[in-house]
């Protein structure tokens, strides 16, 4: 109502010590009105700061109206802690569309675009509007679930998840990418096929990206820790080896975790029959080797 809209201008006005942008008013009331009436119910003016700030990362009218002319139309968006992301429908398929963080993302993907990736579990992405110097977004097949959803891990998937995550990264350090973000919400589910998402982080070897701590062993993290590591296989293969023991011990999730911590839990809940072991064996023999490569590297630079 208009009412509401003058209480909210106006404590926002004094929340800001300044005038708020109308767009950004109208965008609060439309995508959180139960936020915006607690906000001004309690005069809470950090909690309309907060819905203020998360508008900003909504798409504008205009924005919407550049998607339709490229053939998207947005259905339902989903503002996140990190991310913002656009579902809807590309040539009847749906699809997701993340907005690009920066121009160095941007570079990335760009790099990644060009060197033309066909795997099935790599998820295909195209850069729409792409034009400077505006960051386009990032449009991927939408997909209905990820690993998070699998529950329990049972040794036929766990089977399966390591076939799946070994082809697409094997392919990847091919290329001389590496993902540098492996954990469960970044793995999908297409049918009987688990497909690596989310390529933000996606790098060359040896340049520097974002990671999730939480999947970086204690003891590969340099200190003083800033979110970010160099690109590489090894990376790669430890953070997949932390979505198993997250997958496979539950007391795990959340839980920071040292290289031999990671092979203590796994060594206690991967092995057993001979499928499992196979797991184990080639996921450790893959850490084994890209750490020779590794060392080896260091000790010739």
């Amino acid at each position: 109502s208009i009412f509401i809209v003058m209480q909210l201008r106006e404590l926002l006005s004094r929340t800001l010590a300044g005038v708020p942008d109308e767009s950004l008013i109208d965008r609060m009331n439309v995508h959180y009105p139960s936020e915006v009436t607690n906000a001004i119910t309690q005069q809470d003016g950090a909690l309309l700061k907060s819905v203020y700030n998360k508008a900003k990362s909504l798409p504008t009218s205009q924005t919407c109206a550049a998607l339709i002319r490229v053939g998207v139309t947005i259905s339902r968006i989903c503002a996140g802690v990190e991310a913002t992301v656009l579902f809807g429908m590309q040539k009847n398929s749906p699809v997701a569309l993340k907005k690009v963080a920066s121009p160095e993302e941007h570079e990335r993907l760009t790099a990644l675009a060009a060197a033309v990736l066909t795997h099935s579990s790599i998820v295909s992405f195209e850069l729409l509007l792409d034009t400077v110097p505006r960051l386009p977004f990032m449009c991927m097949p939408q997909y209905v679930g990820t690993l998070i959803d699998v529950s329990p891990l049972d040794e036929c998937r766990q089977l399966r998840l390591w076939e799946c995550m070994h082809g697409a990264l094997s392919y990847l350090h091919e290329k001389k990418f590496a993902h540098m973000d492996v954990k469960p919400e970044n793995i999908a589910l297409a049918d009987n096929v688990y497909v690596l998402i989310d390529l933000s982080s996606t790098a060359s070897f040896n340049r520097i990206t974002e990671v999730t701590e939480s999947f970086v062993p204690t003891d590969l993290r340099p200190i003083p820790f800033r979110g970010e590591l160099p690109a590489s296989a090894l990376m790669d293969w430890w953070q997949l080896a932390v979505t198993f023991c997250w997958k496979l011990h539950t007391t795990c999730c959340g839980q920071d975790l040292s290289t031999v911590g990671v092979r203590e839990v796994l060594k206690n809940n991967i092995t057993g029959s001979e499928e499992k072991c196979f797991v184990y064996d080639e996921l450790f023999a893959q850490i084994d080797s890209a750490t020779a490569t590794s060392s080896s590297s260091s000790s010739t630079a």
